[in-house]
């Protein structure tokens, strides 16, 4: 019934979210956290900045599905959590392109960003969360089952 609850609750409160995407609100919202962000020139949270969103590139995606395959596959010693992993991933990416098209959420004009395609769902948090979430997942269950072995 918990789960009914709350899968329910989690439909409705997408149906909302993706309605509230083209409100004059969520525009102003936009123009206010890229202005935000526009306005940062202190050089050390640029550059942290540039480092996080790498890590949701398509390189950083890339590369880092690639090392956490491998190291999900040497703590498991068996193929599966790796296959997960990769599905997981491609997944992630088909849905997020779905979404986009459904929501339709026009990018905001910042200057020297390219504008090209929706913007919402973002690709690099979206499919970023999928992979490096799955792989903290997967860590967490190997450290738990290991914490059993020792009767803890």
């Amino acid at each position: 019934m918990k789960r009914l609850i709350i899968s329910g609750s989690s439909f409705f409160v997408v149906i909302a979210l993706i309605i509230s995407l083209h409100t004059s609100f969520i525009a102003k919202l936009d123009q206010m956290i890229g202005a935000f962000f526009q306005s940062i020139k202190q050089p050390t949270i640029l550059l942290f900045l540039e480092a996080v969103g790498t890590l949701g590139s398509t390189v950083g995606i890339i590369i880092g599905l690639l090392v956490s395959m491998v190291i999900v596959f040497i703590i498991f010693k068996k193929p599966l959590p790796s296959v997960i992993l990769f599905i997981g991933v491609i997944v992630g990416n088909v849905l997020n392109k779905f979404l986009k098209e459904v929501t339709e959420k026009e990018r905001p004009i910042v200057p020297g960003h390219l504008n090209e395609g929706f913007s919402f769902p973002s690709g690099h948090v979206m499919v970023g969360t999928v992979l490096y979430g799955l792989f903290v997942y997967f860590l967490l269950l190997k450290v738990r089952s290991q914490g059993e072995a020792f009767g803890d």
